[in-house]
């Protein structure tokens, strides 16, 4: 097969490029890795789409079930929703209980990491400290009413809630003090009786 003389080959200079073919491979070569020094790795792609849950204020149980007995007609003076200050209370006695020998006592046995959990806390440093700095958001998840008497006078209301909480755990550590921040989801219970 005849070649055309307007071809050009890549493997020799030409007249008209006039540069040695090493230079031009070398150039390809630092675009190459500026193209993979700029690629996101996998790592950073993933840290990019993390997606995180938004908490909003509730107006009341929004997604969240209520059970309630057939016979029970109503419950009137039951408030529609956890009033938010009873659950920051619960978040601030959880807190004011973490790290001490109290702390399994507020859990629930139905807890799938409860012995995880205990087993992690056996390892904190003694004098590990948590500190509550603020409750973001609180969601109702479900709500079970249950009657403590015939009459229906008196009933046992257990609502279950989510509240996205941020901490900071202190410790010593060489010689000085150090703190940790972070933001945990707790899932809190929190039984309520009303007589009616």
């Amino acid at each position: 097969m005849k070649r055309l003389p307007s071809q050009v080959s890549p493997c020799r200079p030409t007249a008209r490029s006039g540069r040695p073919p090493s230079l031009l491979v070398a150039g390809a070569g630092l675009l190459a890795l500026l193209a993979v020094d700029l690629a996101p790795t996998a790592s950073e792609a993933g840290e990019m789409r993390s997606f995180r849950r938004i908490y909003t204020p509730n107006s009341g149980l929004s997604g969240g079930a209520t059970t309630i007995p057939d016979d029970l007609p109503d419950i009137k003076g039951v408030p529609d929703i956890v009033p938010r200050s009873r659950v920051e209370q619960a978040v601030r006695d959880i807190v004011s209980r973490w790290n001490t020998s109290s702390f399994s006592g507020i859990l629930s046995p139905d807890f799938r990491g409860l012995n995880r959990l205990l087993d992690t806390l056996s390892q904190v440093p003694d004098d590990a400290t948590l500190h509550l700095v603020s409750v973001r958001g609180v969601q109702p998840v479900s709500r079970v009413v249950t009657k403590l008497n015939d009459e229906g006078t008196e009933i046992l209301v257990r609502d279950r809630v989510s509240a996205e909480v941020e901490v900071r755990v202190e410790y010593s550590e060489s010689g000085g003090r150090t703190s940790t921040e972070g933001v945990n989801e707790l899932i809190i219970d929190i039984e309520q009786r009303y007589r009616r």
